[in-house]
C-alpha cells in the first residue's frame, strides 16, 4: 500500500486488525476477573477506543467517512461482544440482575378439570 495515498474509511484490512486486537484486549480484561454487569459498556468502550485509534493514527476524521467509522465500530463491538458471550450469557445475567416482575409468584390460576368445558362446537346443535 502507498503510504501517501489517501484512505478513505476502514477497509477490511483495517476492520480485521482492529478487531484482532480490540478481540485479544477483551478476552485480556475477562480473564482478569472484570464484573460481568459492566461487560456491555466496556465492549462499546474498548471498539471505539479500537477504532478512533486508528481513525486518528490514519487521520481520516472527516464527514466523509463517519459511517465507515461508525460501521467499523458496529463490527467491532459485535466481535468483541461475541469473545465475551454475550448471546449466552445474556438471559442469565439480566434475570440475575433484577426481582422478578410483581405477581410473578403469585398463585397459579386454577385450571378447568376438562379442557373442553364451556366449550361450544359450531357443528353441533345443543339440545
Amino acid at each position: 500500500m502507498d503510504p501517501t495515498a489517501a484512505i478513505s474509511g476502514m477497509d477490511a484490512q483495517a476492520l480485521g486488525s482492529v478487531t484482532v486486537a480490540v478481540c485479544a484486549l477483551t478476552q485480556l480484561i475477562k480473564s482478569m476477573g472484570f464484573p460481568p454487569q459492566r461487560a456491555p459498556l466496556a465492549v462499546l468502550g474498548l471498539s471505539a477506543l479500537g477504532v478512533g485509534m486508528w481513525a486518528w493514527t490514519h487521520a481520516v476524521f472527516s464527514r466523509a467517512t463517519a459511517f465507515d467509522l461508525f460501521s467499523g465500530w458496529i463490527m467491532v463491538a459485535m466481535a468483541s461482544a461475541g469473545v465475551w458471550g454475550f448471546v449466552r450469557s445474556g438471559p442469565a445475567a439480566l434475570t440475575a440482575t433484577k426481582d422478578p416482575p410483581p405477581g410473578a409468584m403469585a398463585e397459579p390460576v386454577p385450571q378447568a378439570k376438562n379442557s373442553t368445558e364451556g366449550f361450544v362446537n359450531p357443528g353441533r346443535v345443543r339440545e
